[in-house]
């Protein structure tokens, strides 16, 4: 009952929404927010991430401004602490689940290091790389990891040099 939990100050409704038509509540305070996630219990936020994930694509067609969302949320949906509790026949299930999540942990990685948040890029490679199962998915990961270090050094050297005044 979002009406209750408005007028209970819980949450707000979020003017405008970034979803034209529909409504969306933010909550006011964070320790609520942590305090309702963690009474989630682990197989469901996994099939809650899941089926967020699922509707989010559907809902953008696979635009990049929600790449960071898509990867965060199916990364969690294959969290192996959620994922073993959420489907019986884990290694089936997972396994698709996880191919999206390296997919979209790749192209946020490649969003933020094109605004040069390399660190955040690498973080997101590295998570990706966790989840690979394939080798040549592997062998490119690496590869994007490196380059995003390469990058980095090339910005530092040039930030040291003057050529670059903000980081």
């Amino acid at each position: 009952d979002f009406g209750m939990l408005e007028e209970r100050s819980f949450v707000h409704l979020r003017e405008p929404s970034s979803r034209a038509g529909e409504p969306e509540y933010e909550i006011s305070h964070s320790l609520t927010r942590e305090v309702a996630y963690a009474s989630i219990p682990k197989a469901r936020r996994a099939r809650l991430h899941l089926a967020f994930a699922e509707w989010l694509e559907r809902l953008a067609e696979g635009r990049d401004d929600n790449a960071a969302v898509l990867a965060h949320h199916y990364a969690e949906a294959v969290r192996e602490d959620y994922a073993r509790l959420a489907w019986p026949d884990y290694g089936a299930t997972v396994a698709g689940i996880e191919g999206k999540a390296v997919l979209w942990l790749r192209r946020a990685s490649q969003l933020a290091i094109g605004r040069y948040e390399v660190d955040e890029g690498i973080g997101l490679l590295e998570r990706a790389l966790s989840m690979a199962r394939n080798d040549v998915v592997s062998g490119e990961l690496w590869r994007d990891i490196g380059r995003a270090h390469a990058l980095k050094s090339t910005v530092l050297a040039q930030y040291h040099h003057g050529l670059v005044t903000r980081l």
